[in-house]
């Protein structure tokens, strides 16, 4: 949830228009894109979402607004606004990227090495930020807690 409460911050400063103007493709429906596919439908950000799983992505579609089987998202990034990756394989590459308007915003939410091509959505004049550590940054109070009550709940 911190990651995606970041997310949203991430774009709110990254965007020029208000986010309820915004069309967004989450890619990936595992425990970050769940939380980002619901804080973007409960700000009414139009949310279409992919998995390569069937089953994942049918539960995805309780949820967003549209789902994309994961063999044709290339070919569907298409007029979103903002692209987050949550799969921590390449999954942004070459040639999706050169579907994407260059005024799309990406943000990488995967762990490294992430799944965008960076230096080639940098060659396309596409922003593309690999927010990593979300969770410290923008609520370190409570990232430290959940942290603590894990900890503690492993050793015991």
């Amino acid at each position: 949830v911190l990651t995606a409460e970041g997310m949203l911050k991430t774009i709110i400063e990254n965007t020029p228009v208000s986010i309820y103007t915004l069309k967004a493709l989450v890619i990936g429906y595992g425990r970050v894109g769940k939380a980002a596919v619901r804080i973007l439908t409960d700000n009414r950000i139009y949310t279409a979402v992919t998995n390569r799983d069937e089953k994942t992505l049918a539960s995805g579609g309780l949820v967003a607004d549209i789902t994309i089987p994961f063999r044709d998202f290339g070919n569907s990034v298409v007029g979103f606004d903002v692209i987050i990756n949550t799969v921590p394989d390449l999954t942004l590459t070459k040639e999706i990227l050169d579907n994407i308007a260059p005024d799309t915003l990406i943000i990488d939410l995967a762990s490294l090495p992430g799944g965008v091509d960076f230096a080639y959505a940098k060659k396309r004049g596409i922003t593309a930020l690999h927010e990593l550590g979300i969770p410290g940054k923008i609520a370190p109070k409570t990232a430290s807690e959940y942290l603590f009550k894990i900890i503690k709940s492993n050793l015991y």
